[in-house]
């Protein structure tokens, strides 16, 4: 083959329709989609606490928010279920690479509404943007008594997390 012959070649394989790659780059890894199935077994044998913790709360309180005092009696209606699972606030993180410990200790509970579209007042998401922005708020006081009940259950290995706003003692 002659350089005028590959030349030629070239040419007509440019005029020729290109086939894209089909090809994506999936989202998780493989190890990571192994981790998450794993844990869903084990939920599925222990039964899943976190899920009772949340169902606890929402029966135990009212759709009031601690914070402002805003009501939403219509969150106790079956079909807004998750947006008042959703204003089941923590006062420290549930993450495992936080407060796993207490996570699902009873006195960790909070009732602050997220935002959800403008409906709600949105405390719960002020709440949990920074701990200085929790001390500003009406609540943090019962917040920092609650965490001050609850403080000894927390794991010695977690210890080191402890926010300082809750190792300084309560100014008003």
């Amino acid at each position: 083959m002659d350089r005028a012959d590959n030349i030629r070649r070239l040419k007509e394989q440019a005029k020729l329709p290109r086939v894209k790659k089909a090809y994506s780059i999936s989202k998780k890894s493989a190890k990571k989609l192994k981790q998450e199935k794993e844990e869903r077994e084990l939920q599925k044998i222990n039964g899943d606490t976190k899920e009772q913790w949340y169902e606890d709360r929402m029966k135990e309180n009212l759709p009031v928010c601690m914070n402002c005092g805003m009501e939403a009696n219509w969150l106790l209606q079956p079909e807004y279920e998750k947006i008042w699972r959703a204003c089941q606030a923590h006062i420290l993180p549930k993450r495992q690479t936080q407060f796993p410990s207490v996570a699902e200790h009873p006195l960790n509970h909070l009732v602050l509404f997220p935002v959800w579209g403008g409906h709600l007042c949105g405390c719960h998401d002020e709440f949990d943007s920074s701990w200085f922005q929790a001390t500003t708020m009406k609540v943090w006081e019962t917040a920092f008594h609650r965490f001050k009940e609850f403080e000894s259950a927390i794991a010695q290995k977690e210890r080191y997390r402890i926010p300082e706003q809750f190792l300084k003692p309560l100014t008003k």
